[in-house]
Order: C-alpha cells, then structure tokens, then sequence
C-alpha cells in the first residue's frame, strides 16, 4: 500500500487551486464605452457589459460586473454624486457603488409601469439626485431614500428622453431627445408642463441635444451641428465650433472642452468661454469618442471611445485604458481544449468580432487574447462564429465566408478555405471562393471531421488524412447539405445538426453518417442515415448534438431534448426527455458524472444523467444578473478545474461546479477552505479524487468522525458535521482518501473553527 501524506499548516494554509460550487463570474466586453464620469483619482466608464475604473495615477484597472453586485452589466449612465458612484441601467435600475461596492439598489425606475425606463444621467444636488430617464426627470431625495415627482414630458409633444442635467442660478436645464427646456428650479409644480419653457430650434434643428455645460456662467449645449450658447433670450452657435458632430463637453479650468466626430474618427479640442480661438488637442482617425471625463484642477479630460476603453493624449500621443476582456459580447460557440483554455467565436453577417482565448493559467491582465483580421490578415475576416476540437487536441475556429483557422499554441497556424491544400467548396453558387464551415469534431482514431456548410460541390463532410490530403464524402439523402453542428460517438459515427439560434433554418431533420456502414438501415444508403419527427424527433429543427460519458447521442431540438442511448439502432432505442419538451435546446454539455447542462431561451438546467429529473435552473432572475441573459447561444465545461462557461449575446458568465474529471491515480489533496468555519455553507471541498473513491474524516488520535462515499467527478464535500450529524468541535483533523480497491491512500490536514 502507499501512502503519501499532504502536510497542511494550521496557520498557513498554502495555495488551494480548488474553487468552491457554485461561484459565477462575469467575461463581458468593454471597449466601447457609453458613458463617463471622475473623481479625484479615479476615471470611470460604463459598458454594456458593466463598469471599470482607471486609476489616474498608476493606470490600475478594477471592472464590476453583475457578478461583483451590479444589478445588470447593461450601463447608460454613471456619475459622482457625495462620493459615490451612481450607476443606471437599461431596465431602469439604479446602483450606488461605494468603498466597500454596491452599498445600494434603488428600483423604483425599474419597478415603472413603462415601456422604456433607461436611466441616462443624473445630476446631484444638496439631498436631491436628478435623474434622467427615457421618459422625463425622478427626483430622489437622499436623507429620506424615496423617490418624489416625476417630470414627464416638459411640454413636449412626444416623450423626450433626459441627455443631461445642468443647474444654474436656480434654474433647471435640460437637454432631451427634442431640444432644451428649462424651469425655475423652486417653481410650485415641476410636474406642470406650463412650468417649462421649451427651445426647439438649437442651431437649426429640433434633433437631441447631447450635452450641457457651464463655462464662466454661460451655458452650452452640444448638437449634431455644432455648440450653442444661451445669450439671455435664447441660442446662437458657437463661431469657431459650427459644424462639428459634437459627442460631449467638458469645462476645466474655466476652458471648455469638446470631443466630436467625423467620418475619419474624433477630434478633442478645447476654447477659452464661448468666443476664444479653438486650440486642438490631439485627434484619432478611426472609431468614435462618446464622452469626456473632467474634473476642475485635472487636466486634459479623457475620453471615452467606443473601439478602446478610454482615452487621454498626454501630451506626446494617446493612451489608452482598458479591460483586458473579450472583444465582444456576443459568444455563438466555446469549447475547452485539452489545457483548460477557453476558446469563442462571435459571430456572422458583418457582426462578428473574430475570436478570443481565454487562458485562466496566466496571470491576470494577460488571461485574454482577442484575434481580428486587423492584426491576422490570414483569418480573411472578422465572422468567425464556430469553434471546434479537432483530432490530436487541435483546435479550429470557423468563419462564415472565409473557411476556417486552425491553432498552434497561442497563434493562427494556416487557415483551409477553396484555395489551401486540401481543398474546401464553395457554399454559395454566386461566389467560388465563399467557404463556410460548421462544425469541427475528433474522431476515435485521431482524425479531424469537418463540416462544409452548403458545399456546392456536394462534399458536406471532409476528413482530414493529413495537412495536405483529405476525403470528402457525399450522398444524396443529405440534400443540400446544410448541416450545422457535428459530434462523433464511439463506433465513428458522425451526427449533424441542420439549424441555429442566429440563422435561418435550413434543414429539418437529425442526419448520421458511417462510413463502415454500422448503423442499422444504413447499408444501402453509403452509411448515410436521417431521423424525422416521424421517427420519434421532438422537433425538426435541430440545434444542437453532443455524445455523452456512456456513449449515448444527445440531440437538442426546437422542442425538447432526445437521447438516443444506443447509436447503432437510433431509430430504435431513444427516448424523450420529460422536464425539457417544450424548451428549445439550443446547447448541450457533459459533465465528468455525466449530468447534462442545457442551454434553451429560458436559462441554464442541469438535468440527472438519463434526463429524467431536472437538477437546477439559473435564470438572470434567479442569479441576479450574473447570469447576462436567458437566451443561451452556446456551453463549455473545462472538465479538470470544474467550470461551466456560458456563452450569450450578452456576455460570457462562468460557473464553478463540483464534478471533475477524476484523477487516474490519486494525488496530493486539494482541500478548501482551509481553516473550515463551521457552520459553513458551502461546504469543504476535497479534490484530486479517483473513481469510486471513500472519504475518511479522522481526529488527531486516530478515532473516526464520519466516513462517506465522494459525490463523483473527482471531488467531495464534507459539512462539517459527525456520524451523528452534530458539528465537530474546533481542531485539526485527518482527512483520508482511498481508492475503491484500497491500493492508494492519500491523507491531508484540515483545520476546523467553530463559530458556535
């Protein structure tokens, strides 16, 4: 028998590589900023997918998501207001982030009985917070936490959504969707649109007024047009800044900043008052600038920039400020490869942003790697909306119009389209050299399967031989070959999906390939085999196919989710699941025990291993936002640390849960927490388990506490509690693991407080 022994420190616990259940993580991308604010030392910027800070001084960067506590990632407004950060949302949720984070969550906005409620500014005064929304001006009174009037419509003929706020001289000004109106701001009934006076016609036009500003008492305002001045009775344009497509305005130092755009990228200038020479800053010939960040006595404002976090020229050129993230916030397919990375794609028709790595190994600020056509002239274009592992660990990501790439490390290798060696067809009769490829797999023998969606030359499936050699196979039941998702079971059989979330459908049945000829009715059709709903298929429309720890097909349709737990006779032996019939399962995952994570329009379920019960559900509700959306595009599991990825269009969220693949013999134990607080919730989490293995639980003098069997997957947990159920008492214990056959025994420390 060996015995290796774990020492653990009771005051020094060590590294624990182990992650305890259940914890979720936000991935989103925030390169193109919305909106902007300052403070003394700190920039801060809002995204669709949450909100960073720029340390002015050090350039550190902290991001909160709806995983650090944000009630949704999806920002519009963000402003200092006493010290605080005030955040608002699109569904009208208002968040204040203090030292500690998210020290409060204001929902009467989002509680409205109104269509649309995005909060887009606020303004602070004394007790009151102004804050403007799709639909007018909430007044919340601070010292009293409650919301008072709401200025509606200011007289307007259609509702005008709030841009700006400014005060002056006891006077409200506000910039809207249909021009400035303005009031007395201690008038007896705000609420009365006879209490505002209206200006419609600002530099010529009745369009949004973007932004507002106070410079030597003088207010402005930014349009499309340029800057306007209130000069007593009403507006007349800035001179020297007629004609820009002005972005937002800032005033430092009684000097008046703009930011705006044109057809080249964005300009920052700055002009003394409303009549002094315009001095340019810096400008930038590509993207868009979408706010400026200012405070008195701070110098040059930043910029926020909708391609690169945010911006500021010090003086020899920009620089810029972001998040080392995902290039977008769109995830159509991720897959895990053999050392833990992450890969997604993001998607098609002009919307795609490449692809990214995730690499959860490196150090942190270097864990993203984003891969466009700008800087990988190879990739062709930017629509790369697949990803799949190969044979031999290789990884391929596909394209819509551009074939697909394949990964060496952490570079693109070559790229397969109608001109590589080998050869891919055409999916368009239109144009020769428009490749789309959908869907990669490895097959048993270490070869690489490929689907060439709508191959003209009939070639739908392409198996890779060599770098420069392949076979192709075709026959007529596939049709026109439209095939969407591909897994391959262990008797080599290769099974297509024919729809997808994000495209029309163009195939209605399940389709299944053999070249041996292996499966049952396939004999006389090439080893080409197709189910229909006549069959026994929930649903014609196929979304989504993968093989489960027993060999089993798991097939996702519009309509529910099939298994096919014998694949040599699949139109024999399946069965239905129950709990998911009305769901459109649009991704499947296996876990190391073989539970199934689905992917539908309503959420996350985990299902038992046969499909018969679900297990649990996450829902945006139901996670408080950490979940980015119900609408699941795609799933991966990297199966060794035990996390699920979730892939949107709205972000990437990660979950850590509690089976991974067992180890093949047993290793030194990961155990965490350690010290372990009782009463504790979760649980200790014990790793690097084999199959089958049981969990001894001992004190110091050798006496037994409680034995039990690990949960599966390579982990156990352990509450804290004896035979009897009673929690121990505070101390060190042994914990002891062996294998079912008791040839292995590993043990380790754990350190027990008790709190009560």
């Amino acid at each position: 028998m060996r015995v290796r022994a774990a020492i653990l420190v009771l005051c020094a616990v060590g590294p624990v590589r182990s992650q305890v259940p259940g914890i979720w993580k936000n991935f989103t991308a925030m390169e193109a900023v919305r909106v902007t604010a300052r403070d003394a030392s700190t920039v801060w910027a809002g995204t669709e997918g949450g909100v960073f800070a720029v340390d002015v001084s050090s350039r550190a960067i902290r991001q909160f998501t709806a995983a650090e506590g944000l009630s949704t990632n999806d920002v519009r407004a963000i402003a200092v207001v006493g010290g605080n950060i005030w955040i608002g949302a699109a569904d009208g949720s208002v968040d204040v982030l203090g030292p500690e984070g998210v020290s409060k969550r204001i929902t009467g906005i989002r509680e409205a009985e109104r269509i649309r409620k995005s909060v887009r500014t606020f303004c602070g005064i004394g007790d009151t917070v102004l804050i403007g929304t799709d639909f007018g001006i909430s007044v919340y009174r601070l010292s009293r936490e409650q919301f008072g009037d709401t200025y509606a419509s200011f007289g307007f003929p259609a509702p005008a959504g709030v841009n700006d706020i400014e005060v002056r001289n006891n006077e409200l000004w506000v910039a809207t969707d249909h021009g400035i109106a303005r009031a007395y701001r201690f008038a007896g009934n705000l609420v009365d649109p006879a209490a505002w006076q209206l200006f419609t016609n600002v530099m010529g036009s009745s369009g949004p007024i973007r932004a507002l500003a106070i410079v030597h008492d003088t207010l402005v305002a930014a349009t499309q047009a340029g800057v306007a001045y209130f000069n007593g009775t009403g507006f007349q344009a800035v001179t020297n800044l007629t004609g820009r497509n002005v972005a937002a305005l800032s005033v430092v130092g009684g000097e008046l900043y703009v930011v705006w755009n044109d057809a080249g990228g964005f300009t920052l200038d700055k002009i003394d008052g409303v009549t002094g020479p315009v001095q340019t800053i810096g400008n930038v010939p590509w993207g868009s600038a979408t706010g400026l960040a200012g405070i008195e006595g701070g110098g040059i404002p930043w910029v926020a920039t909708n391609f690169q976090g945010m911006a500021v020229n010090a003086g020899g050129g920009w620089e810029y400020a972001v998040p080392n993230g995902p290039k977008s916030n769109s995830l159509t397919s991720l897959a895990v490869d053999d050392n833990g990375v992450l890969w997604c794609a993001t998607g098609i028709s002009g919307m795609g942003r490449g692809f990214s790595r995730y690499d959860p190994s490196r150090p942190e600020g270097s864990r993203w790697k984003n891969f466009t056509v700008i800087e990988n002239p190879i990739m062709g274009s930017n629509d790369y909306f697949k990803v799949g592992l190969g044979g031999k660990g290789s990884v391929w990501i596909s394209s819509w119009g551009s074939g697909l790439v394949e990964i060496a490390g952490d570079s693109i290798l070559r790229r397969l389209d109608a001109t590589s060696t080998p050869a891919l067809s055409s999916s368009v009769d239109s144009d020769p050299l428009y490749v789309v490829m959908n869907g990669v797999a490895a097959g048993g023998d270490g070869s690489t399967w490929l689907v060439n969606w709508g191959a003209r030359s009939g070639n739908y499936l392409v198996r890779l031989t060599s770098d420069t050699l392949a076979s192709y196979f075709t026959h007529s039941i596939a049709g026109q070959g439209y095939f969407t998702s591909l897994a391959v079971d262990q008797y080599g059989t290769k099974w297509m999906a024919g729809a997808q979330p994000f495209h029309p459908t163009r195939m209605f049945s399940l389709y299944y390939f053999n070249e041996n000829l292996s499966v049952a009715g396939t004999s006389a059709t090439g080893g080409w085999g197709v189910m229909t709903e006549a069959d026994g298929l929930p649903d014609g429309v196929v979304f989504s196919v993968a093989v489960d720890r027993t060999g089993s097909v798991c097939v996702g349709t519009e309509h529910g989710l099939m298994i096919i737990s014998e694949p040599l006779f699949p139109k024999e032996r399946y069965f239905s699941s129950f709990p998911l019939r009305e769901q459109a399962i649009q991704a499947i995952a296996v876990d190391a025990i073989n539970n199934k994570w689905v992917g539908t329009r309503e959420g996350v379920f985990r299902m038992n291993a046969d499909a018969t019960r679900i297990l649990e559900q996450h829902t945006v509700a139901s996670t408080g936002g950490r979940l980015p959306s119900n609408d699941i595009r795609s799933l991966a599991i990297d199966q060794r640390r035990g996390i699920l990825y979730i892939g949107t269009e709205r972000g990437l969220a990660s979950l850590t849960i509690m089976p991974v693949e067992p180890k093949g013999a047993l290793a030194e134990l990961e155990i965490g927490p350690n010290p372990f607080i009782v009463p504790s919730h979760p649980a200790v989490e014990i790793r690097n388990l084999v199959e089958e293995s049981t969990i001894k639980i001992l004190r110091v003098d050798g006496s037994l506490v409680t034995e039990f069997r690990a949960q599966g997957g390579g982990r156990a947990s352990w509450d804290g509690r004896d035979r009897e159920g009673r929690l121990v008492s505070s101390g060190v214990y042994f914990v002891v693991a062996h294998a079912q056959d008791g040839d292995e025994v590993t043990t380790a420390k754990l350190a027990i407080i008790r709190k009560q």
